[in-house]
């Protein structure tokens, strides 16, 4: 189990984050309860191999690491400022009817962000409308960035999947994506679509067995919908002045099916190197 543990904060140190209790058991590499998890993490504390402080709730760092706590402090004041900043722009996005699931990712999602971090975005939307989502969602960021310029230069979507599409491919089926799609933090959310995101992932569980993914009549979301001969030329017509755009700017992007992926730097490649994994 100490083993497990170390493992679980070695990896979080990667990002000069310490996890919360629950957040140690979820992304523990097996099974476990909590009661068992805490009775090692208190031996850990108090033998020194771990340290614990308070800082929006305990939260945990190897003894070797225990800078990461200090600097966190000041990532968490930050994170909570920008979070009640955002949330009054992105709620606003709730009247967009397309829009179906709205969430932080990235360090902001972990209360980790530093003044230099962006505001990443996950969106679900409704099948069919991933580029049209896109290009709504750039013109609301222009339109923030004259309103309040620090949020709106911040916004960056960086996922956007349709409802029917969100089951990710096998080559994204790692412990780096687990995390990132684990540590979700809900803006809004229209109809269970992430209930329905971790049931269309369920691969999680292997990397994370103490996960609890709940199984509920979630069949009716992101089913495939009719489109309109005029919904679908105006697809193809906003991916294609997109597409031509972000490759003249030389912006990294990928499309998955009904995915679209947008992030510009390699962090999974980076960690997962670093951890000694593969996908």
């Amino acid at each position: 189990m100490e083993t497990e543990i170390v493992k679980t904060l070695k990896y979080f140190d990667h990002f000069m984050y310490p996890p919360t209790f629950d957040e140690v058991w979820i992304f523990l590499g097996k099974s476990s309860s909590k009661e068992k998890l805490k009775r090692y993490l208190d031996k850990m504390v108090e033998s020194g191999d771990v340290v614990v402080e308070c800082i929006g709730g305990n939260r945990y760092a190897l003894q070797v690491s225990e800078e990461i706590l200090n600097k966190y402090k000041r990532r968490y004041s930050h994170s909570i400022k920008l979070i009640e900043k955002s949330l009054f722009v992105l709620n606003n996005l709730k009247m967009v009817p397309m829009i179906k699931y709205l969430g932080f990712s990235g360090s902001l999602a972990m209360k980790n962000a530093s003044t230099k971090s962006d505001i990443d975005l996950f969106v679900i939307t409704e099948s069919g409308s991933v580029w049209m989502m896109r290009f709504i969602i750039l013109v609301y960021k222009h339109i923030i960035i004259i309103i309040n310029n620090e949020i709106g230069k911040a916004l960056c979507l960086n996922l956007l999947f349709a409802a029917d599409g969100l089951t990710l491919r096998k080559t994204k089926q790692n412990d780096y994506i687990a995390h990132e799609l684990l540590q979700l933090k809900t803006v809004f959310d229209k109809g269970s679509y992430l209930q329905k995101l971790q049931l269309e992932n369920i691969w999680l569980t292997k990397f994370f067995p103490n996960v609890q993914i709940k199984v509920t009549d979630v069949d009716a979301i992101g089913s495939s919908l009719r489109h309109s001969k005029a919904m679908i030329i105006i697809e193809k017509i906003v991916r294609y002045i997109q597409v031509w755009w972000l490759r003249r700017k030389k912006l990294k992007f990928v499309e998955f099916g009904a995915q679209l992926w947008l992030i510009q730097d390699d962090y999974e490649r980076k960690i997962l190197g670093r951890v000694g994994r593969k996908h």
